[in-house]
């Protein structure tokens, strides 16, 4: 009885080994196939790049209280290039300011 019950543990325990690396491959392969799906979204999806942002040409500087005084003008113009293979359509726009010295 105890080499049976013996034989048994090891069993379970090579079984369980065996689940384990079987899960591990599943989540592997879940997660390519994830991978790939976003591929192809983003390949399908209509996208816009801003190319170029142009100051205004006019006045960059406006003078507020003498020469030393001054305020840059807050519009500017920008070139928008669209690619993709489906129209575009914005759903949310938003601005970042990043500063760099």
């Amino acid at each position: 009885m105890l080499l049976v019950g013996i034989a048994a543990t090891i069993a379970a325990f090579v079984t369980l080994d065996v689940i384990k690396h079987q899960t591990k491959a599943a989540r592997a392969s879940a997660d390519s196939a994830k991978k790939s799906i976003e591929a192809l979204i983003r390949g399908q999806r209509g996208w816009i790049l801003i190319d170029e942002i142009v100051p205004p040409k006019d006045a960059l500087r406006v003078a507020v209280f003498g020469e030393r005084d001054y305020m840059i003008p807050l519009y500017f113009s920008c070139k928008l290039k669209v690619f993709g293979l489906t129209p575009c359509r914005y759903s949310m726009l938003g601005f970042a300011f990043i500063w760099r010295r």
